[in-house]
């Protein structure tokens, strides 16, 4: 099958309408309409052999002079006023337009009314548009669709069958010529059409593609093909047994996902980088988070307006806040703000709502009453309780809803309907909230009120007056306020507050405001650069002091040329110039070396602190003399730079004043790699000028290509880097081309009409971003382009890792070195404001095969070296006979004989040898060895070599000292002292050998010393020493370990004298040492008997330190005099050292008596009145005494079975002491319960005998109370008494053990001393009843009956 699909694009400059929906005719329309469709700018109407469009003109063409039979009169307005239109058509070219229904696709669900005349007849209710039709066979095989597109045109498509004809399409237009376009469009020419104020129709280029085999796409050419008035379509080869398809649409910004139509107005940066957007709501179907203010809003009628409030998340991917805020009347954000310091979200807007949600305790909790007013942001909405404004805090952590207040008088509040001030289209809403010290709140709007509660505010001048107010941060208190204008109408648009006392505190806070003027007598004090308007809409700047319930003008100034101008924003510096940032029409005169568009409708002015000048000026924009953009932001950075936020277009030219109807963002410069280089007229604009204005960083614009992005009056917000958060009024007319990130929250929208849609752009930073344009590796003489992605106005220096450097934007290098570099980047913000960023990538340059290898020298037999080798791949050697290793490129050789190496070098680029060879050379020497001569006598030394009398080989002694030739290979040495001479043996090939040989000189024969004598301890031994000689003899040998070495060890068992005779090679002498011996003492005191645990006194002496082992059980192990505790008998050891450090030790034995054993016998639980024993025992050591305690309940104290007399609960311990005066005791406990006592009569004639009956048992005591141990004293567990009457009636009964039953029916009773339990209702008779009482036993719950008698 082929599909072409052709859009029907009205260009004109009216807004877009709702979505693209046909509408099918039940009656209401003319028989041969069969479906309708609004599309942008007019609409079609779908029949049977064609359709029809119309077209409405906008005000640019209307206000010619046109001819009248020309044009058709409508009304129509932006989210008002007459329309006029032209009508053409277009007819299908021998088609079958009869037999066949239009199929619907996509119907909609809600349902459509129409009242089109008073005929009811042609009334008709309930109907339901599709997004799709489509008639089949129009021609054979051939069927047409029509559908809406996302700019909001419609198009119709031809979808071809396979081996249909596509040549016999065609049709015929009347009312317009159709003409080619370069771009391979028709233009539909009109007579009436007026192309450069955008009225004028196409129909778009034929885009024909087919599926492939394997549902690829493949594209055909195709173009049209005019005769006169009639359209065919030419079509290049196809593969006509498959399908042709031809579809020009295409199926962190995001819009904010509600299903209802919604207008964004402010936003602002909120908690940790993520942005707060206000919108105003229309229709239900906004989305809210479940712990909103509002979660749904039940007002919707048509034209009341609600505010829906949404925090996104830093990268715009999710919601973390949103909610309705209103009432049942207009509610309208104007202004959002946050301060991270504060840790709160401000909202600043209107209200008519009564029932607005405020909180109890703030400034104004009541809407004040003021006159009937209309609010048309959407159609007109009348407040019939007038407006004020409404000021409400969010906090910024969990985003409840901290306060919120209204503020307003008998007037209009915050609505600006001053004409000539409402210039912009939404300026009725303009106005701005800032966060100052301490979370103060401060507002700029404007107010007809005359009765506000404003302490030190002169009276009201104007009708409408500025108005400028500070709250505390709660919202409780108004810190202070003022209106502020002249005899004419004013308004404040914006108010600038330092929030860290940077320009004072609260009491004395120096601010800044800005607005509009037609008053030519504002209360400005003198010294302003302009005193007096220079036309009728003037801008005004003031600067004034805030302190205790006054607002005090300390410099103003008017700021303006003959025509319309007005300030938007205010901003100060770091120290303290005031900005302005506005809109003038013809522009304002360039003051200072500053970058400008003379001419253009847009200024920034910096100011002189005290207003009486201009530091400089510039202005920004298309040159034309006319308005382009509505400001939406203002911002002068820490360090001076100006950022600037507006949007510009189709609504406002047509939606705002005749200031400024040449409103449009085509025209406006941008620079270099801008986010968005090109505009359809309707966009946002966003700019970045440096310091002073010296020249203009960055300049971008930012929107969808088909609808018309604005805001319906409300101001967005940089934050202090330079970020800009922006709402957006975008994709009216349900579009979807609003630019929107990778997962943003809403990247389409799915509204019937408009969306608020928010962007993020970081303005205030660099980032920069380089990538290679080419392959992952380079070879060696190949150039490498790279490619330069950075975000961002910036001047750029290049390091590309081999020490050159260039400063071009994307520079193509050479490399002239292989390897690997890390290139860099730093990107520098030309105005030196914005911190630089660096990027990095890495160049991988693969060169020739190129091996080398280092020169290298014979090798001695025996020794190794290191082979160097290098090249630019992989290496290796060859053989590997003698290498370390084959794959490196520095082995270590040690070849046994003359070797030659292959080194292989092989890369990308190819493989390459070179080879070395290793001469070997023996040279094996060795020497004499060591020897030792008398002083004065002569020694041979020599070298010997494998080869011997080997010519050239060269030998040197050193020291040469002693001998008789140091260069000869057999010296004679006579050294004075002994001395180890170093022979070095060379070849002339470099080889080299090196010996040792030592000559000991002896000096004379040995002996004549007598040693210093040596003390030993007893037991111990200790090294003697001799001098040097060749034998050693010692005497005596007693205690010797080996009486014929140098150092024997001696351990003599008495003070010994030795001597050793000692033999060198120069005779015999003897030395002499001494070995005094030493005998510790250690003495203890006598061993005895103790009780096992009781402490036993032990002493020792004859030394100066002690140590007592097992030390665990004595009290000081470290002292001579101390005490022992042990269990058991056990010998204890002092270790007792001399002033010499000798060791000596002594035992004493402590023998323990065992403490008697004792058995108090087993716990018990008995019952009451029976036998009870202790049964005590004893075993161990005869019993000297025993005795119980207490003494008092038992039978006898001193026995081991006593019985218990006393039967009461208790603990009795069993003491014995045994005939070694050890003592031990053991306990028993003894418990007692009590046996059910129950009554058989009583007589209740109160006199105080026997007047109550009840149960008695273990639970009571005698005074009829708990006994110790039980529960308190209403509840027994388990225990109920109840009393029968014959008949079996219960008629009494109890839960409580103390109640007593006095004979009443009904009870409980009471008896004498049984306080307030109270008597039955009545008495029961005398006689015989049966009680039965359930109680708890140490055996569980009994049961038990009998019989009581009643006695009167």
């Amino acid at each position: 099958m082929m599909r072409l699909l052709l859009a029907i694009s009205l260009l004109i400059s009216w807004p877009l309408q709702g979505q693209v929906r046909f509408v099918p005719n039940a009656g209401q329309w003319p028989a041969h309409v069969q479906h309708r469709v609004d599309v942008r700018g007019g609409g079609v109407q779908v029949e049977g052999a064609g359709w029809t469009c119309w077209q409405w003109a906008p005000a640019a063409v209307c206000s010619e002079e046109q001819p009248a039979a020309g044009l058709s009169t409508a009304s129509d307005e932006h989210h008002g006023g007459p329309k006029k239109g032209i009508l053409w058509s277009a007819r299908w070219i021998e088609a079958h337009t009869t037999g066949s229904a239009w199929e619907r696709g996509e119907v909609q669900a809600d349902k459509l009314n129409y009242y089109l005349s008073d005929d009811q007849t042609l009334w008709q209710e309930g109907l339901q548009a599709a997004s799709v039709i489509m008639h089949e066979n129009l021609w054979p095989g051939v069927d047409v669709r029509w559908r809406g597109t996302r700019s909001g045109n419609a198009k119709f498509a031809f979808d071809v069958q396979p081996g249909a004809d596509p040549s016999q399409i065609a049709w015929q237009y009347d009312g317009v010529t159709p003409e080619h376009r370069a771009d391979g469009s028709l233009q539909l020419v009109h007579p009436l059409h007026h192309e450069a104020s955008g009225f004028h129709a196409q129909l778009g280029t034929p885009l024909v593609l087919q599926y492939g085999a394997e549902g690829s796409l493949e594209f055909v050419d195709a173009h049209y093909v005019l005769e006169e008035n009639t359209v065919r379509i030419a079509l290049g080869p196809y593969d006509t047994s498959r399908k042709l398809v031809i579809d020009p649409e295409i199926a962190f910004s995001t819009f904010a996902g509600s299903t209802g139509d919604n207008f964004g107005t402010t936003a602002s940066n909120g908690p940790d980088g993520s942005l707060v957007g206000g919108t105003v709501a229309f229709a239900p179907g906004y989305p809210t988070t479940p712990d909103a203010v509002q979660t749904t809003m039940g007002v919707f009628d048509d034209g009341i307006s609600h505010v829906a409030l949404t925090v996104f998340s830093p990268d715009g991917t999710s919601l973390l806040y949103s909610t309705y805020i209103g009432g049942s009347n207009a509610d309208i954000p104007h202004s959002l703000a946050y301060n991270e310091n504060w840790g709160n979200i401000v909202l600043f807007g209107t209200t008519g709502s009564s029932d607005f949600p405020v909180t109890p305790g703030t400034y104004q909790t009541a809407l004040a009453q003021g006159p009937s007013s209309e609010i048309t942001i959407y159609g007109v909405d009348v407040q019939p309780n007038g407006v004020d404004c409404f000021l409400l805090t969010l906090s910024g952590t969990d985003f409840t809803l901290d306060a919120s207040t209204y503020f307003g008088g008998s007037g209009i509040d915050g609505i600006n309907s001053a004409t000539g001030l409402r210039a912009n289209f939404g300026d009725h809403y303009r106005g701005q909230v800032d966060i100052g010290p301490e979370g103060s709140i401060w507002i700029a709007t404007t107010t007809t009120s005359t009765d506000l509660s404003m302490p030190g505010s002169p009276a009201h001048a104007g009708s409408f007056d500025a108005l400028l107010a500070g709250f505390s941060a709660d919202l409780t208190d108004l810190l202070c306020g003022r209106t502020l204008g002249g005899s004419g109408d004013d308004a404040a648009y914006s108010i600038e507050v330092a929030p860290d006392n940077t320009f004072g505190a609260l009491g004395n806070l120096d601010i800044v405001v800005g607005g509009g003027t037609m008053s030519g007598n504002m209360p400005f004090p003198g010294g302003g650069i302009q005193p007096a308007p220079a036309g009728g809409t003037e801008g005004w700047v003031a600067r004034m002091t805030a302190g205790s319930d006054n607002l005090t003008v300390q410099f103003g100034t008017y700021h303006g040329l003959a025509e319309y101008d007005q300030v938007y924003f205010v901003q100060r510096d770091a120290t303290g110039r005031p900005y302005a940032f506005g809109q003038a029409r013809t522009g304002m005169p360039i003051l200072g070396d500053v970058y400008a568009n003379p001419g253009s409708g847009q200024y920034i002015t910096c100011f002189f602190e005290d207003l009486s000048d201009i530091a400089w000026q510039t202005t920004i924009g298309t040159e034309s003399g006319t308005i382009d953009i509505s400001p939406t932001a203002f911002l002068i950075s820490d360090c001076d730079q100006v950022y600037i936020s507006g949007w510009g277009g189709q609504t406002n030219a047509t939606g705002g004043t005749s200031a400024v109807a040449g409103s449009t963002t085509s025209g406006l410069p941008t620079t270099d790699s801008p986010f968005q280089s090109s505009t359809d007229g309707s966009d946002f604009y966003l700019a970045v000028l440096a310091p002073n204005a010296a020249d203009l960083v960055y300049a971008t614009f930012f929107g969808g290509q088909f609808a018309n992005e604005h805001v319906d009056g409300g101001s967005s917000r940089f934050d202090p880097n330079g970020t800009v958060y922006q709402a957006v009024c975008a994709g009216c007319g349900s579009m979807d081309d609003f630019p929107s990130t990778d997962n943003a929250w809403s990247p389409t929208n799915p509204s019937p009409n408009c969306n608020m849609g928010v962007f993020k752009f970081e303005l205030g930073k660099l980032n920069a971003d380089i990538d290679i344009d080419g392959p992952d590796q380079f070879c060696q003489g190949d150039e490498v382009q790279f490619e330069n992605l950075t975000v961002g106005p910036a001047a750029f220096t290049w390091s590309f890792g081999d020490a050159t450097f260039s400063n071009e934007i994307a520079p193509l290098h050479l490399y002239g070195l292989n390897g690997t570099f890390e290139v860099e980047v730093i990107a520098e913000d030309t105005t030196g404001c914005l911190a630089p960023d660096t990027a990095y990538v890495t160049v991988t340059v693969a060169p020739n095969a190129d091996p080398q290898i280092e020169p290298i020298d014979p090798l001695c037999l025996g020794d190794d070296l290191q082979l160097q080798g290098s090249g630019n791949g992989a290496l290796t050697w060859s053989p590997p006979n003698g290498l370390s290793a084959t794959d490196t490129a520095n082995p270590v050789a040690n070849p046994t004989t003359t070797t030659t190496y292959t080194l292989t070098d092989e890369t990308l680029c190819g493989t390459a040898t070179t080879t070395t060879t290793i001469e070997v050379i023996d040279m094996a020497t060795s020497t004499s060895g060591d020897t030792q001569i008398c002083l004065g006598d002569v020694a041979p030394l020599s070298i010997e070599s494998p080869l011997p009398g080997a010519p050239d080989w060269t030998y040197t002694w050193f020291p040469p000292t002693g001998l008789s030739d140091p260069f000869a290979p057999n010296p004679m040495a006579s050294p004075a002292v002994s001395t180890t001479y170093e022979i070095t043996v060379s070849t002339p090939e470099g080889c080299t050998r090196e010996h040792e040989i030592t000559v000991g000189v002896v000096p004379s024969a040995p002996g004549g010393n007598v040693y210093p004598a040596v003390n030993l301890c007893e037991g111990q031994s200790t090294p003697l020493n001799a001098a040097d000689g060749s034998s050693w003899v010692w005497s005596p040998t007693t205690g010797l370990s080996n009486p014929a070495s140098q150092n024997p060890w001696a351990n003599p068992t008495e003070s010994t004298t030795y001597t050793v005779s000692i033999t060198n090679l120069c005779g015999t002498g003897t030395d002499e040492v001494a070995v005094n011996l030493i005998f510790p003492q250690a003495n203890t005191s006598p061993g005895g008997w103790v009780c096992a645990g009781e402490p036993f006194a032990i002493s020792a002496s004859g030394g100066v330190a002690y140590q007592w082992v097992p030390g665990a059980l004595v009290g000081q192990p470290n002292a001579a005099e101390t005490t022992v505790i042990t269990e058991t008998s056990q010998t204890f050891t002092a270790y007792v050292t001399d002033p010499d450090g000798c060791v000596a030790s002594a035992e004493v034995t402590v023998n323990v008596w065992p403490r008697p054993t004792v058995e108090a016998g087993p716990d018990q639980r008995n019952e009451w009145m029976e036998p009870t024993f202790l049964y005590g025992s004893v075993s161990g050591a005869p019993v000297d005494s025993l005795w119980w305690t207490p003494a008092n309940p038992l039978s006898c104290s001193d026995c081991l079975i006593p019985e218990v007399i006393f039967q009461e609960d208790g603990v009795f311990t069993l003491n014995v002491l045994d005939t070694n005066g050890c003592r031990s005791a053991d306990m028993v406990e003894v418990a007692f319960l009590y046996p059910l006592y129950v009554p058989s009569g009583f007589s209740p004639d109160a006199d105080g005998i026997n007047d109550g009956w009840r149960p008695e048992g273990h639970w009571l005591n005698g005074a009829g109370t708990y006994i110790q141990g039980l529960p308190n004293n209403s509840i027994l567990p388990g225990y109920k008494v109840e009393v029968w009457d014959r008949w079996g009636t219960v008629i009494w009964s109890s839960e409580d053990p103390r109640a007593y039953w006095t004979g009443g029916v009904g009870g409980p009773g009471t008896a004498a001393g049984t306080t307030s339990i109270g008597k039955g209702r009545h008495l029961a008779p005398p006689g015989v009843y049966t009680w039965r009482v359930r109680f708890p036993t140490s055996k569980g719950i009994e049961v038990r009956t009998g019989k009581v008698t009643l006695i009167r």
